[in-house]
C-alpha cells in the first residue's frame, strides 16, 4: 500500500456535530475560512457518540430550507477525530452556509454538541465514513443524498468525505479561485441542493499542479525559501488545493537551495499537505543543470557516461524521501536539447525506481516534447523511458497552450502527434500522467502578458478528446504563475480533472458570478476571444502567434543556433530586404491577417464596459486591462512592421535615385517608430 493510500484509509468513528450560527461581523471581503471568527479546532469537544439520523425520505424529497425562523438552522456533522482536512472542510462549508443564508457579513461560530443530538439545529449536512463503501466510491469519492432533514455525504475515507463537503459548498456558490484569495460566496441566499445518491469519483487519481519554480514566480520563493514569513503562503496553497479537490503538489528542485535549512521547512509543509489528502513530489534531474536544476549525479557534464555511483544516488534519494515526499519526477536530458548516453539514462531510471518502490514512493520520468533530440537508435530521446522498468511512470508533456492534436510549432515540432504515439505505446504498461501547461512564461505568455483563453479550450480538448478512453492515471498541470487572469486556466483544471464532462464554456459560465455585475460581459468576452484564438492560432496560421509574443535574446540566439524552443517573430531585417514577390505575399498574408485580427479582437474588447473606479483594482479591472493589452500588442506589431515596410520603401527609393521618395519613407518610418514607443 502506498503512503498516500495509507493516509486515506477509512476512519470509522463517532460523530461530532458542528453547529453554525451567524455571530458578529467581519470585513465583508470574502475572507477565507482560516480568517473567519471560528472556535479553534483544539477547543472542540469530540467525545460525542453517533447521532441517530432521521429516516431518509426518497431522494426527490423537497430539501429543507437554509433558514429557520430567520436564522441559520443547519448543522454540519462530521465523525469524531475527523482530522485536519475534514474539519477544515466542515468549517469552510459552515462559512459558505452562513454567508449564503445571512449575507456577506455573517461570520460562523463553531459549537460542538456532546450528546449526539443536533442541538438547536433542525437540519444537518452529515459527513459519514464507512469503509465498506470503498468498492463503490473508491478512496476519494463519495455519494450525496438529499432528504427532508438535510444532506448525507457518505464516503469510505476522510478524504472522500472532505471532497464531498467541498462539492456541496461549490453547489452553494463558493468559489476558491486563487490560492491567495478568500472564497467568493454569492448572496442572496440559494436553496439547499437536491441530490439523489449519485456516486462522485474523480476522472484522474492524481490531480494537481507542478509549480515551475525554475522560472522566477511567486511559488519559487514559497516552496524553496525556508523563511517563516513565507510558510503561511504554503498553508493557503494547500487549503486552495483541498478546497478544489486536488491531491498532488509538485515543484522543481534547484541546486541553490540550502538543504539543511530547507528540509525541515518542506517536511513540515508535506505533513500539512498529507493531513489534507494531498501528495507532494518534486522534479529532480540526474545530470541536467539547465536553469539551476538540482543534479542527483553531481559533477560537470564532462563526466557524463562515467560509471554511476549507485550507492550515492540511493543516498541522495533517501535524503529527500525521508522528508515525506510521495513521488519524484526525473528530467533525463543534460538540458532540454542535449542528452547523456541512452544506457546511462535507463540505468539511472531503473535504479531509482527500484529503490523508491521499496519505500512506497512513486517514480516518474518527464517525457519532454523536443522533436529534434534523437536517441541512439534514431527514435525520440525523450521516449527512452518506454524501455525502462515498468515501475517508472511517465509524465507526458506538452508545452504552452498547445494540445496533442492541433499545430504546435515549438521545440522543433510541427505538432505533438509523437506524444500521442507515446501514450499509445505506454498504454497498460506503466502509470501515465498527462503533463500539459497553462503558462510557459519566458516571453511567451503571462509575463508579457497576453490574454490566452485558448489555453482553457486546449486543456479541455485534450482531456475530452485525446485522453478519453485511455489509461491515463493523472493530470498534473505545469504552471508558471496566476497573474493577469491566468488563474482562470488553473482553476478550470481543478474542475475538469475531477469531471471531464465540463468544457471551457461551462466553466466560464460557472465562474462568472465572481465578476458581479460584469458576469455576462465577461462570459461573452471570454467565449468570443476563445473562438477567435482557436481560429487564428490553430485553424488559419499557427505562426501568426509569434508576431504577438514577447522575445528574449536567447530566442534569437537559439534561432541562429538551430534550437527553437519557440520561434522568434519574422525579423525586421528580412522584411526590409524581401524581394518584390516575397514582400507582396507577406503583405497579403501575415500583415493583412494581423489587421483583421486587430479589428476582431478590438470589437470584443470595445464591447466590454469600461471599469468603474471601484472595479479597476478588482477582478474585472484585471481582465479588462489584459484584453486591452492584447489589442495594444497587435497595434504595436502592426505599427512596427508598417514602419519596416517604409524602411524597405526608402531603401528601394535610394537605390533608384529618388531622393524625394526616400525622404518621405524616412518620415513615415520615424513616425511609426514614435507611435510604437508610445504604445
Amino acid at each position: 500500500m502506498s503512503a498516500l493510500a495509507r493516509r486515506t484509509r477509512a476512519l470509522c468513528c463517532a460523530a461530532v456535530v458542528l453547529f453554525f450560527v451567524a455571530v458578529g461581523c467581519d470585513d465583508g471581503g470574502g475572507g477565507s475560512a482560516e480568517d473567519a471568527d471560528v472556535t479553534d479546532a483544539s477547543s472542540v469537544d469530540v467525545s460525542a457518540t453517533d447521532a441517530t439520523p432521521p429516516d431518509a425520505t426518497p431522494p426527490d424529497a423537497t430539501p429543507p430550507p437554509l433558514r429557520v425562523d430567520g436564522e441559520l438552522g443547519l448543522a454540519v456533522v462530521v465523525p469524531q477525530d475527523p482530522g485536519p482536512g475534514l474539519l477544515d472542510a466542515a468549517r469552510d462549508l459552515a462559512e459558505t452556509l452562513a454567508r449564503v443564508t445571512l449575507g456577506p457579513d455573517a461570520a460562523p461560530a463553531l459549537v460542538a454538541e456532546t450528546d449526539g443530538e443536533l442541538g438547536d439545529a433542525t437540519y444537518a449536512i452529515r459527513a459519514r465514513i464507512d469503509a465498506t463503501l470503498h468498492d463503490a466510491v473508491g478512496p476519494q469519492g463519495y455519494t450525496l443524498r438529499t432528504h427532508a432533514h438535510g444532506v448525507d455525504v457518505d464516503a469510505a475515507t476522510p478524504v472522500g468525505a472532505q471532497n464531498g463537503l467541498y462539492h456541496v459548498a461549490a453547489d452553494l456558490g463558493a468559489r476558491w479561485f486563487h490560492p491567495e484569495q478568500g472564497a467568493f460566496v454569492p448572496h442572496p441566499s440559494v436553496d439547499l441542493p437536491s441530490y439523489a445518491g449519485e456516486v462522485h469519483q474523480p476522472r484522474f487519481r492524481l490531480r494537481g499542479f507542478h509549480e515551475h519554480t525554475q522560472h522566477p514566480i511567486v511559488m519559487s520563493d514559497v516552496y524553496l525559501r525556508a523563511e517563516p514569513t513565507l510558510r503561511p503562503l504554503l498553508t493557503h496553497y494547500i487549503r486552495w488545493m483541498a478546497r478544489n479537490r486536488q491531491n498532488a503538489m509538485s515543484f522543481h528542485m534547484l541546486k541553490t537551495v540550502d538543504l539543511d535549512a530547507w528540509l525541515p521547512y518542506i517536511g513540515d509543509a508535506i505533513a500539512e499537505a498529507h493531513d489534507h489528502g494531498i501528495a507532494v513530489g518534486m522534479v529532480l534531474s540526474f545530470v541536467d543543470e539547465q536553469q539551476n536544476n538540482y543534479k542527483l549525479l553531481d559533477g560537470d557534464l564532462g563526466t557524463v557516461g562515467a560509471p554511476m555511483d549507485e550507492g550515492a544516488l540511493r543516498t541522495q534519494l533517501d535524503r529527500f524521501a525521508d522528508a515525506g515526499f510521495d513521488f519524484f519526477t526525473f528530467q533525463i536530458g543534460s538540458s532540454e536539447f542535449t542528452k547523456p548516453p541512452d544506457g546511462d539514462v535507463l540505468r539511472w531510471l531503473d535504479t531509482s525506481a527500484t529503490h523508491l518502490s521499496a519505500r512506497g514512493v512513486e517514480a516518474f520520468a518527464w517525457i519532454h516534447t523536443t522533436c529534434d533530440l534523437k536517441a541512439e537508435d534514431g527514435g525520440y530521446f525523450y521516449h527512452l523511458p518506454l524501455r525502462a522498468d515498468p515501475a517508472v511512470g511517465a509524465w507526458l508533456h506538452t508545452t504552452m497552450f498547445y494540445d496533442l492534436t492541433h499545430p504546435a510549432p515549438v521545440y522543433g515540432c510541427e505538432d505533438f502527434a509523437h506524444q500521442r504515439a507515446f501514450l499509445d505505446a505506454a498504454e497498460g504498461t506503466r502509470t501515465q500522467v498527462y503533463f500539459p501547461e497553462t503558462a510557459w512564461w519566458l516571453g511567451f505568455d503571462n509575463n508579457v502578458p497576453l490574454a490566452l483563453p485558448i489555453t482553457g479550450w486546449s486543456r479541455a480538448y485534450d482531456v475530452q478528446e485525446n485522453l478519453r478512453g485511455r489509461d491515463v492515471d493523472g493530470h498534473i498541470t505545469f504552471t508558471s504563475g496566476r497573474e493577469w487572469g491566468y488563474w482562470q486556466y488553473d482553476h478550470f483544471l481543478t474542475r475538469l480533472t475531477w469531471d471531464d464532462a465540463i468544457g471551457w464554456p461551462d466553466y466560464v459560465a460557472w465562474l462568472a458570478p465572481v465578476y458581479g455585475e460584469r458576469a455576462d460581459a465577461v462570459s461573452r468576452a471570454l467565449d468570443a476571444w476563445t473562438e477567435l484564438q482557436v481560429k487564428d492560432f490553430y485553424e488559419e496560421d499557427p505562426l501568426v502567434y509569434f508576431y504577438l509574443a514577447g522575445e528574449l535574446r536567447q530566442d534569437e540566439i537559439g534561432e541562429n543556433a538551430g534550437i527553437l524552443a519557440r520561434r522568434p517573430k519574422l525579423s525586421f531585417y528580412k522584411v526590409a530586404y524581401f524581394d518584390d514577390d516575397a514582400f507582396s505575399a507577406w503583405q497579403a498574408g501575415d500583415f493583412m491577417r494581423l489587421q483583421r485580427m486587430r479589428g476582431a479582437y478590438s470589437a470584443v474588447f470595445q464591447a466590454m464596459p469600461h471599469p468603474t473606479e471601484a472595479e479597476q483594482d478588482g477582478l474585472y479591472g484585471e481582465l479588462h486591462d489584459l484584453f486591452g493589452l492584447f489589442v495594444h500588442r497587435i497595434d504595436h506589431t502592426i505599427v512596427l512592421y508598417r514602419g519596416v515596410a517604409s524602411v524597405r520603401a526608402g531603401r528601394l527609393a535610394k537605390a533608384a535615385g529618388d531622393a524625394e521618395a526616400e525622404a518621405a519613407a524616412r518620415v513615415a518610418a520615424e513616425s511609426d517608430l514614435q507611435t510604437a514607443r508610445g504604445l
